[in-house]
């Protein structure tokens, strides 16, 4: 269950259902061509296939590229050319579905159905922009970390080789002193029991590392 919830809200869901309406969108135009082309015969109804394939491919690209569609930087990613398509496909399915005629509870079904399509086709190139930029984020945030993960990896590398100098300059230093404050003693035992109270930092210096 959780992984067709999983599906239903991922970006592939939405990729999907945008193809499954690009098909009918197809569909629709290609029929709308085949009856208004001023042509006869063969040639009219492969013209309608062939147009009605620049126009949903045109429409597709539209939809995958809407945030490139600002007029300006200040304002919504492609708000304009979403609502030029969301009249695009009320236009389309108005001729479509031809909802002038029929009695008036026909007219009301076609009216309400090419207005649902409308939103459909609106709703679907918002959510797929929106889930598009999502997985951009994501893929940028799991980038970042990857960096972080890098860099941690190699400062601990480096504390690593400062805790080896810091091990080795203290062995090199006369067992009686303490290396932090500089104090003698008469042994190591009494130096050894001063460091744990000893408050002062070591300082090391380059050439010592």
């Amino acid at each position: 269950m959780n992984a067709i919830a999983s599906f239903l809200t991922g970006f592939g869901a939405t990729v999907l259902g945008l193809l499954v309406f690009v098909a009918y969108r197809f569909f629709e135009v290609q029929s709308l061509f085949e009856r208004y082309l001023p042509l006869d015969g063969s040639v009219k109804v492969l013209a309608s296939y062939l147009i009605a394939f620049v126009v949903v491919f045109s429409l597709l690209i539209f939809s995958a590229n809407l945030d490139k569609f600002k007029l300006n930087r200040f304002e919504d990613s492609g708000a304009w050319i979403k609502w030029v398509l969301f009249l695009f496909t009320i236009v389309i399915n108005a001729y479509f579905w031809d909802v002038t005629k029929g009695d008036n509870q026909t007219i009301f079904f076609k009216s309400v159905l090419v207005v649902f399509l409308g939103i459909t086709d609106y709703a679907y190139n918002h959510l797929f922009v929106s889930s598009w930029m999502d997985k951009q984020s994501l893929n940028r945030a799991f980038t970042s970390l990857s960096q972080l993960q890098a860099k941690e990896s190699d400062l601990r590398a480096k504390v690593s080789k400062l805790s080896t100098s810091l091990s080795e300059l203290i062995a090199r230093q006369d067992p009686k002193v303490c290396p932090r404050c500089g104090k003698a003693f008469d042994n190591s035992n009494q130096r050894n029991g001063h460091l744990r109270s000893c408050q002062k930092t070591l300082k090391i210096s380059n050439n010592e590392l």
